[in-house]
């Protein structure tokens, strides 16, 4: 027993097993459920939380930090790709990062007041509202394709820029109204009434929003 405790304590967090398991089944299965079951598929999610969800909400928030470090400098216009430099993607990393972690802090604060709540498995309500993170992301996507490349004269046209983006704005709130939900039935999963966790999931979410400006203006 003493000989096998050491090679317990070196496990990696995760290996090529798990990050296999992960992208083939884990993942889709997490998408499949938040976007065919956003109710009581949600909830049951955050209610049978297993062992392995810590990993799961590690290698999911990794991956949209990852996707944020990577896709703006190709959603970039021409014009515009010059200003993103290797410290700008940097920071679209970390400010992905840390609204994930926001979320799940708060989370677990509210929960703290109805019971017990286990931080690690609350990483997983931060790490689904990432999903909603890749939305906004695939939103500027479809903004590249129907409405064409933002140049530095449209930056300089507030007109322009609304006129451009109006069509958009259904589309951000749609992205908005998916992460509340999940931020709802996180809540609900932790014994919150139905009542409150409609109350305070919105709030919830845009103060994510807003704590997660004013940190990265104040350090990034």
């Amino acid at each position: 027993m003493e000989n096998n405790e050491p090679s317990q304590l070196k496990a990696p967090l995760m290996n090529k097993e798990d990050l296999t398991l992960f992208y083939k089944k884990r993942l889709p299965a997490l998408i499949k459920t938040l976007f065919t079951k956003p109710v009581e598929g949600t909830r049951q999610l955050f209610e049978n939380t297993g062992d392995d969800a810590y990993k799961n909400s590690m290698m999911l928030i990794l991956s949209v930090m990852v996707l944020y470090l990577i896709t703006p400098y190709f959603l970039a216009g021409s014009e515009l790709r010059e200003l993103v430099t290797f410290s700008v993607l940097i920071k679209a990393c970390l400010i992905a990062g840390l609204f994930m972690v926001l979320v799940s802090l708060l989370s677990f604060g509210i929960k703290m007041f109805g019971g017990k709540p286990v931080f690690k498995k609350e990483l997983l309500t931060g790490a689904c509202c990432g999903i909603g993170l890749v939305l906004m992301l695939l939103v500027v996507v479809l903004a590249k394709l129907f409405i064409g490349e933002l140049s530095l004269y449209d930056l300089m046209s507030p007109a322009g820029m609304i006129g451009k983006m109006q069509y958009l704005f259904l589309l951000n709130l749609y992205v908005l109204l998916f992460m509340v939900n999940i931020f709802q039935q996180s809540l609900r999963a932790g014994g919150v009434s139905e009542a409150g966790s409609w109350y305070l999931a919105p709030l919830s979410v845009l103060l994510c929003f807003y704590l997660t400006f004013k940190i990265s203006s104040i350090f990034f």
